[in-house]
C-alpha cells in the first residue's frame, strides 16, 4: 500500500488540528482576591498569545505562562491550560487540553489531479503542541485526534515539517473518512504530493462491502469519491 487516505489534512491543521471526545474544555484558574482581571498580549510579529499572567526574561527572550493561553495566527486559534518558550528563537509549547481551530484554506494538488480547495474548518485536540517557528515544525504529542467534516484522524503523536512537506504520524494511528478507514503503527505522507507510505504488523484497511444482490454479474467498481482516490 503506497498511497495513503488524503484525508491526512491534519498537515493543514498543524500548520497553520472539536474531537472533544469526553475532554472539558479548558477553564480559566480562579483571580486571587484582589488581582486585576485584565490580560497581557505577547507578540513576536508572527503570532500573539494572550494571558493572564507571564514571566519573561528580556536578556534570553524566555517566557512562561503558567495559566490558560490563547495563541493566535491568521487562521489559527489555540487555547491550552500553560505554556512557555523563546521570542527569539520563535518557538512555544503549549500544554494541557490543547484545542486547535484552523479555518484557513487548504489546497490539494496530487499528479494527474486537479486542483481541489477545501475551505472547511478543522479541529485538532491533543496533550501538547510544540511549534519551531524557524525550523517550521509543528509537533503533537499525546491523544492526538484530528477532525475536518467527516474525515477523522487518531495517533499518539503527529510531526509536521512545512519545509519537506513530511507529515509524520507515529503510534496507533487511524484514519477514516466515510466507510473507509486504516490501521498502522506509522504513516508517512507528503503533503505536496499526497504520497505516502503505511508501515504496522499489519496494516489494515477496511473498505465499504456492498450487500448482495439477486444479479449474478457483480456490479461495477463504483469510482472513489473526491479526496480518496489515493487511499489504494
Amino acid at each position: 500500500m503506497r498511497r495513503v487516505l488524503a484525508a491526512v489534512g491534519l498537515a493543514a491543521a498543524l500548520a497553520a488540528p472539536a474531537l472533544a471526545q469526553n475532554r472539558p474544555p479548558p477553564k480559566q484558574p480562579p483571580k486571587p482576591a484582589g488581582s486585576s482581571s485584565s490580560f497581557s498580549t505577547l507578540s513576536n510579529g508572527t503570532f500573539n498569545v494572550e494571558t493572564d499572567e507571564t514571566n519573561y526574561n528580556l536578556n534570553t527572550g524566555d517566557f512562561d505562562m503558567p495559566h490558560h493561553v490563547h495563541f493566535t495566527r491568521p487562521g489559527t486559534d489555540v487555547t491550552g491550560d500553560r505554556a512557555h518558550g523563546n521570542t527569539r528563537t520563535e518557538t512555544i509549547t503549549i500544554i494541557g487540553h490543547v484545542v486547535l481551530h484552523q479555518t484557513g484554506t487548504v489546497s490539494s494538488l496530487g499528479p494527474g489531479a486537479q486542483k481541489v480547495t477545501s475551505e472547511e474548518p478543522s479541529t485538532l485536540t491533543t496533550d501538547e503542541l510544540q511549534v519551531d517557528g524557524r525550523a517550521k515544525t509543528y509537533t503533537a504529542i499525546g491523544n492526538v485526534h484530528w477532525t475536518q467534516g467527516n474525515k477523522k484522524l487518531s495517533a499518539d503523536r503527529g510531526i509536521l515539517n512545512e519545509n519537506t512537506h513530511m507529515l509524520n504520524l507515529l503510534g496507533n494511528v487511524h484514519i477514516e473518512q466515510d466507510q473507509q478507514s486504516m490501521d498502522a503503527d506509522r504513516v508517512d505522507y507528503n503533503t505536496e504530493t499526497e504520497e505516502g507510505k503505511a508501515v504496522g504488523s499489519p496494516v489494515v484497511a477496511r473498505l465499504p462491502v456492498p450487500p448482495p444482490g439477486p444479479e449474478t454479474t457483480p456490479p461495477p467498481t463504483p469510482a472513489p469519491k473526491k479526496g480518496l482516490r489515493r487511499f489504494f
